[in-house]
């Protein structure tokens, strides 16, 4: 007994999944980015304030890559803060 399945846009369907690679990868950047950015949006606010040297130097340390992203503070000046505890 044969059996013959013919799928319509079979090729076209193969080129797709050879071009997913590329997409995923692109949308993953995409996401990466996002998730650094909102990274900065949280951290800046709740980063003290006293000579803005920290809080400026975060957003001009963003770097990235393919498939890779950072962000961080450059500043050399460290300062230490106590916690205060409510």
């Amino acid at each position: 007994m044969n059996i013959n399945v013919k799928i319509q846009g079979l090729e076209q369907l193969k080129k797709s999944f050879a071009k997913y690679p590329k997409v995923a990868a692109r949308n993953t950047q995409s996401a990466i980015e996002k998730s650094i950015f909102q990274i900065e949006r949280e951290t800046v606010p709740i980063t003290p304030w006293d000579t803005r040297a920290t809080v400026e130097s975060i957003g001009a340390s963003k770097k990235f890559s393919p498939l890779r992203g950072e962000i961080g503070a450059t500043t050399k000046i460290f300062r230490v803060y106590p916690i205060r505890h409510k």
